[in-house]
């Protein structure tokens, strides 16, 4: 996949933190500030419980500029990020737990 070059990009299903690498919280703030909803690339997250029950219908995020997101790193976020067809910036950082890490 051309990731980063405006080609089609995605990222698969997964977890920040699935197994105890110390990733309490993620964040992400989009710099898109030319973004079109047919370009693709939204966020969509599969919100359950930790434990992976009780699972919720999906929610998709556009990457719009300025838009800031922050949610839990575990297993009661996982996410993914839908093919893109234009180039899409994001600022992601991750808030650890020094005793997990």
């Amino acid at each position: 996949e051309d990731c980063g070059k405006g080609g089609p990009c995605r990222y698969i299903y997964h977890c920040d933190n699935p197994d105890g690498n110390g990733r309490v919280l993620t964040t992400l703030l989009y710099l898109n500030p030319d973004w079109e909803e047919g370009h693709g690339g939204h966020l969509r997250i599969h919100p359950q419980d930790a434990d992976g029950s009780n699972k919720r219908d999906f929610v998709d995020v556009a990457p719009l500029h300025d838009r800031f997101l922050i949610f839990y790193s575990d297993r009661r976020n996982p996410h993914e990020v839908r093919p893109s067809s234009a180039l899409r910036y994001a600022v992601t950082t991750w808030y650890y737990d020094k005793e997990e890490r």
